[in-house]
């Protein structure tokens, strides 16, 4: 029951809010439902509480009601959210498996597992595959890890939702998004294909979700380059590809 209460904080209390969420979130679940397999959002990082936007988009503060599916798991980094007894509270109430990046390959693999297990149950889990905030303020390719293609890969007609968000002041990696950003989202649904050996697969595939990250930051620079000649305010949030 943690995520109603941080959910409602960020558009009352932080003044947050994203564009045609209602039309966003009808088209993302669509696009869910249809999937034949199991579904690994993968999302763009600039900020710590990217996991909790991008929970926004997809469940809304009443998602965790009866155990719903639209409440995601996500793996965050142990070091930044499991240092105090309140965080690792706060992490199991919602719904995160810790994993230390560059640490114990086994204790890696073995929480890779469990979102293994979650994923083929029927739950959303959420990786940010550049592994942490992206200094540049773009997607990083340099940055895409292979978990994240070799998770894919050992999961039969598995689908990625390659999800873009933006808040339209941000610049760069920041701990929070400014008070009142309003952000923008759009993202894309596909079921990612390779060949080859387990690591040429992981890659390949870890490549190709990085790949689709950059064209939807790409098509969000195109949107915003349209509306700064035209002198409007920036259109409705795009509604993603499938």
């Amino acid at each position: 029951m943690l995520w109603p209460g941080v959910g409602s904080w960020l558009p009352l209390v932080r003044g947050n809010h994203i564009r045609g969420l209602r039309r966003v979130r009808r088209r993302a679940r669509r696009l869910v439902r249809a999937a034949a397999g199991p579904v690994l959002v993968c999302a763009n990082h600039l900020t710590w509480v990217d996991s909790l936007l991008v929970q926004w988009v997809l469940g809304g503060p009443l998602a965790a009601l009866g155990g719903s599916r639209w409440l995601l798991w996500n793996l965050p980094e142990r070091r930044n959210f499991c240092r105090r007894p309140w965080m690792r509270a706060a992490c199991y109430l919602g719904r995160c498996l810790p994993i230390e990046r560059g640490g114990d390959r086994s204790e890696q693999r073995r929480v890779l597992a469990r979102a293994r297990w979650l994923l083929a149950a029927g739950d959303l889990v959420l990786i940010f595959p550049e592994g942490g905030r992206s200094r540049s303020g773009r997607v990083e390719m340099s940055s895409i890890t292979y978990g994240v293609g070799s998770l894919a890969a050992s999961l039969p007609r598995c689908s990625v939702l390659c999800v873009y968000l933006r808040g339209q002041r941000q610049d760069g990696p920041t701990v929070l998004p400014a008070p009142g950003e309003r952000f923008d989202v759009d993202f894309e649904l596909f079921q990612p294909r390779a060949q080859g050996s387990s690591l040429r697969r992981a890659r390949s595939i870890a490549l190709s979700i990085g790949a689709r990250l950059v064209e939807l930051e790409r098509r969000y620079y195109a949107r915003a380059s349209v509306s700064a000649r035209s002198g409007r305010p920036r259109g409705r949030a795009a509604l993603g590809r499938g």
